[in-house]
């Protein structure tokens, strides 16, 4: 079963890190705020929906009061304590203290399936 790349904000840098994702035989979903009818990649609705598919969640998106926490506890919850967040876009866009909550709830999780 092919991986999930998912790719918040469709740009010119989230189409390069599609290009790049498809050489590793991912399937490309994406969350960009309009359609983009030019792409052969899955859209989703919502982040939290293109997070339930995602297994990487790559953010490409500008930065800026728009876009300011847009990353929240409800889209990590979303992409689980098995998904891989990747931010190359500004570090405003990620809600840290949700972070840090999904991070310690992730590796509590772990820790209690076998942590020694």
């Amino acid at each position: 079963m092919a991986r999930v790349c998912g790719i918040v904000g469709l740009g010119n840098i989230g189409q390069a890190v599609a290009r790049r994702a498809q050489a590793f035989d991912m399937a490309i979903h994406y969350y960009n705020p309009r359609s983009r009818p030019d792409v052969p990649y899955t859209r989703h609705e919502s982040l939290v929906a293109l997070a339930q598919q995602a297994d990487f969640l790559v953010l490409t998106l500008p930065g800026g009061a728009a876009t300011r926490h847009i990353i929240n506890a409800e889209v990590l919850q979303a992409l689980g304590p098995q998904g891989y967040l990747i931010n190359i876009a500004r570090g405003s866009v990620v809600d840290q203290q949700s972070l840090v909550d999904a991070l310690e709830t992730g590796a509590d999780r772990r820790c209690r399936a076998g942590c020694v």
